[in-house]
């Protein structure tokens, strides 16, 4: 799998879009800062360099998407986490990982089709590991590992274990 690693983007899905118009390699996208992403039905999604954020390109898919791929992923981000992280998180369908009753979180599979034949199928994900602290506006909804944990997570190993799992899921 490619790895393509930037400081600030707009959205990663949005970049994958782009590239997915001129290559036949998977790829996985992952940014320190992104400035315009979006969740289902246009929800914005909050990230800082603390956070998890990267889509997965995927070009050479050779099997069906099911219709709960985006709870499938889930639960590979959720199992992901738990392994490395020690830590409870479970997924709140259709997308979202949650701990301890707060968003931890989200999934966003994006697939393009021409003439019944996929494309290109992205997946976007972004997690909340590192912050101290998050917007008081969503305080009550949100967290990161950090904060349920005051322990301090090396991102590196999460996507690490995010692209095994991944790659073995294609």
């Amino acid at each position: 799998m490619n790895r393509i690693e930037l400081k600030s983007i707009n959205s990663t899905n949005l970049y994958a879009k782009e590239i997915a118009k001129n290559t036949n390699a998977d790829t996985i996208i992952i940014s320190e800062e992104q400035t315009a992403g979006y969740g289902t039905k246009g929800t914005s999604w909050y990230s800082d360099k603390d956070s998890i954020i990267c889509s997965f390109l995927i070009k050479n898919r050779n099997k069906p998407i099911p219709l709960d791929y985006s709870y499938r992923i889930g639960i590979i981000v959720s199992n992901v986490i738990n392994k490395l992280c020690d830590v409870n998180t479970y997924v709140k369908k259709p997308n979202d990982v949650y701990l301890n009753g707060k968003k931890l979180g989200g999934i966003l599979i994006e697939t393009q089709y021409s003439l019944n034949k996929l494309d290109y199928l992205i997946i976007g994900i972004g997690i909340n590991v590192n912050q101290k602290s998050l917007p008081e506006d969503i305080q009550e909804i949100a967290t990161s590992i950090y904060i349920e944990t005051e322990r301090k997570y090396n991102k590196e190993d999460i996507i690490s274990g995010l692209i095994k799992e991944i790659e073995s899921e294609k």
